[in-house]
């Protein structure tokens, strides 16, 4: 029986040292005119210091045409590879397999992000984020240019240093995706009559510009959840699947949804609301149809899940997204079992919030130093050790004081209530709202609490004079 402790093979030669997977997550940060810095690369080392078999980095362009998102890192041209070089050196480090996603955002993209132009894709289309614009409908020639920019990029990823290549084909967002679907791709030539063309020759394109070995993931949505026009999973399980075996992918990326309708960006998204391991049942059914290996994603922070997953074989590999965000250090405790340390997700999507749908940097509700590891992943010493009072025993007040106590002030903690958690209670309280995997902040900052021995006082409420009298 496989556990996520096993190595396992992506290729014939690249091995990973386990079945733990950082999943591309999009941040927004770290990537100015599609160069990579160094905070892009702090992030990155910071994962593999946690310990996956392998990273995959996220979203990275192969043509100027196909960037979707602000601070979107590139690999459309030479001058890129010394950048992503530096990052896959980072990862290497930790004795971590290093990946990229190669992407083009086709009709995602917007005029102003891809210096006015119209964005591409397979027919004349509304553009989803530039209301009342129609997407350039790409001629033959341009989508041999295209087919030649992901080989290109692919052999880009190789001489960077990366050990293999995530092609980014799902989630309505990529233009592989808008090509496979009937609701975009509504052509009356040769890649519309096969709307897998595109994909099949991709994966040519990759393997003439790299070598016959080189390792390619391929990140697909088992359904698109776009109503009546969309596709569904027994294309993809009769169809897709089947014909990028027969290409030679390596490694099929399992995820689902998309980003066209709200019911698909909630599977793509999964909220507070939705089960853990919600979609781990589309990975388990395409591991019966192809034997090459498979990886599942989405809403995977319980430890638990996660190793039995592989256990009871419903897929080869776990990727971890947003659950890493929360804990870079996830794979490492959750392969020691050290399920009590983890600080887990609570799925209340802040992270996308503000990367996707605000433009701006990603924020981390749960990890304070995420973009900012070198700032705050070490805590210094407290050059003049104090006496803290915390009034208030919410997530606030004890992440306040699980820093300030680590630093070496002497803190006490005080909450008027008999509990700690603050409004997080009531937050998971309301009926038939499954809003609780919210809780597992509390959860994970009340244990701290004792691990660290913080002084907390229950039913204690603080006043001035209580204050002095301290």
């Amino acid at each position: 029986m496989p556990t996520i402790r096993d190595p396992i093979r992506i290729g014939k030669y690249v091995k990973l040292k386990n079945r733990l997977v950082n999943a591309p997550m999009y941040r927004c940060f770290g990537a100015q005119g599609g160069y990579v810095n160094q905070e892009y690369i702090d992030s990155y080392a910071a994962e593999a210091r946690g310990g996956p078999g392998m990273i995959v980095v996220a979203n990275t362009a192969v043509s100027k045409d196909g960037v979707a998102f602000r601070r979107m890192p590139q690999i459309s041209h030479d001058s890129y590879i010394p950048g992503l070089e530096d990052l896959s050196y980072q990862i290497h480090l930790a004795d971590v397999k290093a990946a990229i996603q190669l992407f083009h955002g086709g009709i995602i993209c917007t005029p102003e992000l891809i210096d006015g132009q119209v964005p591409v894709g397979p027919s004349e289309v509304p553009l989803p984020f530039a209301p009342g614009l129609k997407a350039r409908r790409l001629s033959d020639g341009d989508i041999e240019r295209i087919i030649e920019e992901f080989g290109l990029a692919a052999a880009r990823a190789k001489a960077a240093g990366f050990d293999a290549v995530n092609v980014h084909a799902a989630h309505g967002a990529s233009l592989i995706m808008q090509f496979t679907s009937p609701v975009t791709n509504k052509r009356e030539d040769k890649w519309g009559w096969d709307r897998l063309l595109l994909s099949k020759r991709i994966v040519k394109s990759i393997r003439e510009h790299t070598d016959p070995d080189f390792p390619i993931i391929w990140r697909i949505s088992a359904e698109e959840y776009a109503g009546i026009e969309g596709y569904g999973f027994e294309f993809v399980l009769n169809e897709l699947v089947p014909a990028l075996e027969k290409a030679g992918v390596d490694v099929f990326d399992v995820s689902t949804g998309g980003v066209t309708t709200n019911e698909a960006l909630a599977y793509l998204c999964q909220p507070v609301y939705f089960p853990s391991g919600t979609l781990v049942p589309y990975a388990e059914a395409v591991k019966k149809l192809t034997k090459k290996p498979v990886a599942t994603v989405g809403k995977l922070f319980d430890p638990k899940l996660v190793r039995r997953i592989v256990e009871e074989g419903r897929a080869d590999i776990v990727q971890l997204g947003r659950v890493v965000t929360a804990d870079p250090d996830f794979p490492r405790k959750t392969l020691e079992g050290r399920d009590d340390d983890i600080r887990r997700c609570m799925s209340e999507n802040w992270c996308l919030q503000t990367a996707f749908f605000a433009g701006q940097r990603a924020k981390c509700a749960q990890n304070a130093c995420y973009g900012r590891e070198r700032e705050y992943s070490t805590l210094k010493p407290a050059l003049n050790k104090k006496k803290i009072m915390v009034i208030g025993g919410g997530p606030a007040g004890m992440e306040f004081a699980r820093v300030a106590v680590q630093r070496g002030h002497d803190v006490t903690l005080y909450e008027k209530q008999g509990r700690l958690g603050g409004l997080v209670h009531t937050a998971c309280a309301f009926p038939h709202l499954p809003t609780r995997h919210l809780y597992n902040s509390v959860s994970y900052l009340k244990r701290q609490m004792e691990k660290l021995a913080v002084k907390v006082v229950l039913n204690k409420e603080v006043t001035t004079n209580f204050v002095l009298s301290e």
